[in-house]
């Protein structure tokens, strides 16, 4: 039996219009996957909004920073100038105790005449990397734990731990909670693991409070850092401060930063 050409042409083409309508549909899922996996959780949306009230832009938009940290932990004590690349890809520590130390993206350096071990510059880098922090709060390898709210000192705050995956810088803490301001939604301290601060090299949790904020260059800035144990606020327990001052920003010709090359390199290892 024959099927006249006019029917057959009609179902040619309604079986071509079907076939195009199941190849659009199986094209268009993962669209709609994408759609969902880009949605971002509570405690990301928290921190970019943190992030933007640090102004995280405008300090990525300068290239290199220059200042100046004393710290005091009981018998532990210096005098920190450093000069940093804004993305931190280049770093000079120059320490008044035990000299200059460096950073190239990957490696920490000794200078061969600097007076000092592992320890000494890792506990430097800490001190930059609390500098720092208001600016790598969502860093695309840190896993964020869910918000919390908690009052500290009379304060309320959200609380948000962060673990770093890849330890993509190698002075960044493996793992540390921020507290979040509720009333204004800047970060007002961290707690993390360290046992940089202890002569006896015991670890301890400890609380950094951030004071003091002023602006430079319209980009926030925490003058006084107060050191306390683990959610332990009074006189008594009180750990240590640092001060920062003397912060400028430069371009990379202004502010140009050397490793030399009998630099000796450090192991990398998470922070404690």
């Amino acid at each position: 039996m024959k099927i006249p050409y006019k029917s057959l042409l009609f179902i040619i083409l309604i079986t071509s219009f079907w076939a195009c309508n199941t190849n659009n549909s199986k094209q268009e899922e993962p669209k709609k996957e994408n759609k969902i996996s880009e949605t971002k959780s509570s405690e990301e949306r928290l921190m970019k909004s943190v992030e933007a009230i640090h102004k995280k832009e405008k300090f990525f938009s300068e290239d290199m920073i220059s200042y100046e940290i004393s710290y005091e932990f009981g018998k532990i004590a210096d005098q920190l100038k450093v000069k940093a690349a804004t993305d931190l890809s280049l770093i000079e520590i120059d320490s008044k105790v035990f000299g200059k130390s460096y950073y190239d993206g990957d490696q920490l350096y000794i200078d061969a005449i600097a007076n000092a071990g592992d320890r000494e510059i890792k506990r430097n880098f800490q001190l930059l990397y609390f500098y720092h922090a208001f600016f790598h709060l969502s860093d695309k390898s840190f896993q964020l734990s869910p918000i919390q709210e908690v009052v500290l000192s009379n304060t309320q705050y959200k609380k948000i731990g962060v673990e770093n995956k890849n330890l993509n810088k190698a002075f960044f803490p493996k793992k540390v909670d921020f507290f979040i301001d509720q009333r204004t939604d800047m970060m007002k301290g961290l707690q993390l693991q360290t046992s940089l601060i202890n002569n006896d090299r015991s670890t301890q949790k400890i609380h950094l409070q951030y004071d003091r904020f002023i602006t430079v260059n319209h980009i926030p800035v925490a003058l006084e850092w107060k050191f306390y144990p683990e959610n332990k606020f009074t006189e008594k327990d009180f750990l240590g401060e640092a001060k920062v001052t003397k912060i400028k920003y430069y371009t990379t010709e202004q502010l140009p930063v050397t490793i030399p090359k009998n630099a000796k390199p450090i192991k990398n290892s998470p922070l404690l």
